[in-house]
Formats: structure tokens, C-alpha cells, sequence
């Protein structure tokens, strides 16, 4: 099976950073929602987007007995008012011809009337996988495609009509002026135009948990502030907190009011900012760990410290965190995404472009908080930019203690690094171009190290020469061995022999030792395969 390439993925795509659901339509919307179709909906595809904070929604129409598929409109133009659409089988997008996969799973979702989420991946089947029309070994992914309809329903259709409001209330607080209303269509809780809390299943909604961090302490920039960044990286999971609307319903069924009379806007909007904060730092440190740990393998390879203590403490740190940050991640794709990062094998500074890159999403959202229409005052927005600069610096402040590790290993180790770089000068096949280059580099670097262990020059002579029996008997035993099952032999300068996965020949043994101390290591090990190979046959 081959899926098509989905490129390199960060925070800002549609697939990342969101979710994707179906909301049934409540009976007075089957009987009011309308659009220029005039068909009957049964419901509503959701696509939120936790980065921009964006909401998009597109009918789904029932079935007839002329198609028993269900089907959403694609606007194709607008003239005068006048649409030109087509109607598209939903099984053209979401996943057919598989159990519990996309179509049957939105169909499903629409008998049961329940609120369903659709999965997205990278390189297996997911809800929006299709065959590809000229071949069955090929699949394609129809979730961008979907998403993009979407947003041309919401922009072109939308914007002419009236949104269909089913419970809503204006409060003035501060001067400024809240429309509040919940919009069925997209199962949101609007404030003015600011989509503020996402309806979930069961009538919830979920806030930040403003009633743990009461006696928490604050730092002085936070002093004023209910839920500050700090307060979310100490509680974690425990941030957050699940409220059932009904408890807020008057006899009508409706909650708006009671609901911002408890809770006001402002405090909402603000809960919304920060929660999409969290989501997106979360993400932002998956991808940042996920490239620390990549770039500390490279780094310890290179310079040949894979076996040092810290090396080896800091793998295990990076790998542990990102295995706990992975748990908060529910999305396959974000995962895959953000710790594959495929552009880290496609560049040359990826430690530097991760932390540029992930910097410039910080400076997006920041711009995202002094939008001018955002019903917040002055002094609320400086509330959120603070939660974002608390983000933003400890973001910062890892990225400087993993590069500071890197600078202390090499430092304490640059005898080491000095002995792999002329290994690497002499037995890495390169132009003689390329050569001069090297060697002018680890002529430098010599001058450097030297000084810092007080070893001369000549004193250090008699190491090159050791290294370089040590690499000629390195291809020697590596030739030698070629025929055999067994990994290739690597020196280790930390601990000065010669290794592989099952093997150490100690550096000493192979400069000290004569022509035949050395054919007899090597056929030492050859006996060693060979019973090994009897004993599995056996």
C-alpha cells in the first residue's frame, strides 16, 4: 500500500492542531436550518482549528430513495447570488468499503444522533482515505480537500444568511458590549464573532480549573491573574475542568444567560486564548523533544560519546518525555508529524530551524491576542500575552539548556571529540578538496584542545598514530568478518576499544599486539558466530 505524500506538517495545517466531528441536528434546526438547496440536514460537519481559533461547518443532507447516500454541497462559483454547486457523496470523502472506518462511521453517527470525531494519520488507512481511481496499491487522503470545501461553504454561503441562533444574550461589562450566542450549526458558544467554547458531548463544556490555583503561588507578573502558564505545568492533566450545561438550562431549555452571569465573557475568551495556548505549546515542545533527542543521537555519533553516563541519561530523559507529552497528543498524525518532522532530514540546521520556526508560531498567536476585534480590554489582553510570554520562555529556556548540555559534553570531552575528528579525517572517503578542508578544520581544533589537557603537539603525535592502526585494523577486521552475521566494529574513544553490538577489542590490545595476537582475536570471534550459528540450528 502507497499513501500520497502529505509534506511537512507543523502547527498552522489543517491536519494538525484540530478536530474534526459530526454534531446531529437538534429537531427545531431539521425544521429551520435551511440553504440553497433547501434539502433537509441531519446535521453538521465540524472542523475547529485550536491555532487560528477558526470554526468551519457544512450541512450534511439526509438520504433519498433516488441515492441512499448521504451527501454536503461544494460551492463551485457565486454569481449575483446565484450558486453553482454540486452535491458529493460523502462516501467520496470519508473512507468506504472498511468496517468502522469514515462512511460507516458517519453513518452511524447519524442514525444514533451522536456527536462522532473522525481520525486523521499519515501512511495507514484513517477516516478519509480513498483508493486512488487508476490504481488499488495507491491511496489517497481526502481530509484537506474536505476541509477546504468547508471553508468555502462557511465564507461563500454563510456570509448571506442569517446564522440560525438558538439561545443568546447581551451583557454589557466594562464598557464593552457581548453578544453572546450559541450557534447549533457549529455547536459553538459565540461571542460576537469570537467562536469561545467548542459544545462537547453530554452538553459540557470545559474550562480551566480556576478553583485549584486559589492558594497556588504566583509570581509577580501573574499576582493579578487567576490561571497563570506556571499553574498549567504544575497541574497538568489537572487544569482542566468539565461543566454540564443543564445545570445552567431554565425551563426552556436555554443556558446563555445564566451561563455568562456566572461566568463572564471576558473570563471566557480569556480561558479560550490560554486553552488553545496550552495546546499548541504542548505541540510545539513535542516537535522541539522529538528534535533534541534526533540531533543528540547525530551529536554523540559524530563525536563518538554515545557511551558516556550523560549521553546516555539525556536520551533516556527525551525519550521519556516525549512518551508522557505524547499521552496529552490523541491525534495519530500530530505524533507522527511532529516527532517524524520530515524536514529534519531534508536540512542541514535543524535544531536552529525547529526553534525559528516554532519562535514565528509564538509571534503568530501573539498578533492573534491584539487582534483589534477581539471584545477583550487592554488589560485582559496583557493577562493572555503574559500567559503567552510565560509559553514562549519556557519554550526558550529548554531549547538553551539542551544547547548548553551539548556545549558542557563537548567541553568536558574535547580530547575525545579531538581524537574522533581525526578518525573521521583520515579514514572518511572524501575529495582531496574536501580533505584540505578537514584537515584545516582539525588543525584548529588541535591548537585549541591541546592547551586545555596541557599536552604538546609531539605528545599528542603518538595518539594520531595509534588512531590510525586502530582504523586500518578496524577495516581489516570489518573485511574479514564481512561474511559473518555480525554488526560492524566502530571505535569508542571514551572507552578506548574497538566495538560492536556483541564485541571490544581494547584499543591496547590491538596496537601492543603482533600479526598473530591479531588473527587470533579475529578467528576467536569467528569461532564464537560459528557456535552460535550451530547452537540456533540445533
Amino acid at each position: 500500500m502507497r499513501f500520497e505524500n502529505r509534506g511537512v506538517l507543523n502547527n498552522t495545517d489543517y491536519e494538525l492542531n484540530s478536530e474534526f466531528y459530526y454534531v446531529p441536528a437538534s429537531d427545531k434546526q431539521m425544521n429551520v436550518q435551511k440553504d440553497m438547496t433547501n434539502k433537509n440536514i441531519v446535521g453538521n460537519l465540524i472542523y475547529r482549528n485550536n491555532f487560528y481559533n477558526e470554526v468551519y461547518s457544512q450541512p450534511v443532507y439526509d438520504s433519498n430513495e433516488s441515492n441512499q447516500k448521504y451527501q454536503t454541497p461544494y460551492i463551485m462559483s457565486i454569481d449575483d447570488y446565484e450558486y453553482n454547486y454540486n452535491l458529493i457523496n460523502l462516501d467520496e470523502y470519508f473512507t468506504k468499503d472498511t468496517a468502522n472506518k469514515g462512511y460507516e462511521k458517519l453513518v452511524n453517527a447519524i442514525k444514533s444522533k451522536e456527536i462522532t470525531y473522525f481520525d486523521k494519520d499519515i501512511e495507514t488507512v484513517d477516516d478519509f482515505t480513498q483508493k486512488d481511481e487508476y490504481s488499488d496499491d495507491w491511496y489517497n487522503n481526502t481530509f484537506v480537500e474536505l476541509v477546504s470545501s468547508m471553508k468555502g461553504y462557511t465564507y461563500h454561503i454563510e456570509s448571506t444568511k442569517e446564522p440560525f441562533i438558538e439561545d443568546s444574550h447581551t451583557i454589557t461589562e466594562n464598557d464593552i458590549t457581548y453578544n453572546v450566542s450559541y450557534n447549533p450549526e457549529k455547536h459553538h458558544l459565540y461571542i460576537n464573532d469570537f467562536p469561545a467554547i467548542p459544545i462537547e458531548e453530554n452538553d459540557n463544556i470545559r474550562l480551566l480549573n480556576d478553583n485549584l490555583t486559589q492558594s497556588m503561588e504566583k509570581t509577580y507578573d501573574n499576582i493579578n491573574y487567576k490561571f497563570s502558564y506556571k499553574d498549567f505545568k504544575t497541574l497538568e492533566d489537572d487544569s482542566y475542568i468539565y461543566i454540564d450545561l443543564s445545570d445552567y438550562k431554565d425551563n426552556e431549555g436555554k443556558f446563555v444567560k445564566n451561563l455568562v452571569e456566572d461566568i463572564p465573557p471576558n473570563e471566557i475568551i480569556k480561558d479560550r486564548l490560554k486553552q488553545n495556548i496550552n495546546l499548541f505549546d504542548e505541540r510545539a515542545n513535542y516537535n522541539a523533544l522529538s528534535v533534541y533527542r534526533k540531533d543528540l543521537e547525530t551529536f554523540s555519533d559524530r563525536n563518538s560519546l554515545d557511551s558516556l553516563d550523560q549521553v546516555k541519561d539525556l536520551k533516556s530523559f527525551y525519550d521519556t518525555e516525549i512518551k508522557i507529552i505524547g499521552l496529552s497528543i490523541n491525534n495519530d498524525i500530530e505524533k507522527k508529524a511532529l516527532n517524524n518532522q520530515l524536514a529534519f532530514n531534508l536540512s542541514n540546521e535543524p535544531l536552529k530551524n525547529m526553534f525559528r520556526d516554532n519562535n514565528d508560531l509564538y509571534e503568530i498567536y501573539e498578533q492573534k491576542i491584539f487582534y483589534d476585534k477581539l471584545p477583550l480590554s487592554k488589560e485582559d489582553r496583557k493577562e493572555v500575552k503574559t500567559y503567552l510570554d510565560d509559553a514562549r520562555n519556557n519554550f526558550s529556556n529548554n531549547y538553551y539548556e539542551y544547547t548548553s548540555s551539548k556545549s558542557s559534553i563537548l567541553a568536558e570531552n574535547s580530547l575525545t571529540v579531538l581524537d574522533k575528528a581525526k578518525y573521521d579525517l583520515e579514514f572518511s572517503p572524501v575529495s582531496n578538496h574536501l580533505y584540505k578542508e578537514r584537515e584545516s578544520f582539525y588543525e584548529g581544533m588541535k591548537q585549541v584542545t591541546l592547551p586545555l589537557h596541557n599536552i604538546t603537539k609531539d605528545q599528542y603525535k603518538e595518539r594520531e598514530n595509534d588512531i590510525e592502526i586502530i582504523g586500518h585494523f578496524k577495516n581489516y577486521i570489518n573485511t574479514e568478518l564481512k561474511r559473518t552475521k555480525t554488526t560492524e566494529f566502530k571505535p569508542n574513544f571514551i572507552n578506548d576499544s574497538l566495538e560492536n553490538k556483541t564485541h571490544s577489542i581494547s584499543f591496547k590490545d590491538i596496537i601492543n599486539g603482533s600479526e598473530e595476537i591479531h588473527s587470533n582475536i579475529i578467528n576467536s570471534i569467528k569461532s564464537e558466530l560459528k557456535q552460535e550459528k550451530d547452537n540456533l540450528e540445533i
